[in-house]
């Protein structure tokens, strides 16, 4: 470490560092009280984040939550992403059923025939 100050403190508590580097690290932290007071205070704030309760979430809370996003996406993309982003330039039609696409042949077909015999 020489003269600079610990320059990963969280490795240093979590023991990730290379031996030679905790080696190096535990002489500095002998000798510099600055490093010495970051690790007491990060320890000291693991400590009270631990001992922090979790909070605990409102009953009914993952059923609305899973129903809500199932209902946007019923919806579609363009419903989740609507207002989002501009509108296109040229509107994509929706895509047909297969109702629609068997009028839409039968129609063609109709006309082909009329087309044909004229």
């Amino acid at each position: 470490m020489h003269d600079a100050h610990l320059t990963d403190p969280l490795e240093y508590l979590y023991e990730e560092l290379p031996p030679e580097r905790m080696a190096e690290a535990r002489r500095h932290l002998a000798e510099c009280p600055d490093c010495r007071r970051e690790i007491r205070e990060i320890r000291e704030t693991v400590k009270q984040y631990r001992q922090t309760p979790r909070p605990v979430p409102p009953e009914g809370l993952a059923e609305r939550t899973a129903r809500a996003a199932i209902g946007e996406a019923d919806k579609g993309a363009v419903g989740l992403l609507r207002g989002r982003f501009p509108a296109p330039a040229r509107a994509v039609p929706p895509p047909e059923t297969a109702e629609q696409r068997q009028e839409k042949l039968e129609e063609d077909f109709k006309r082909l025939k009329d087309d044909f015999r004229a």
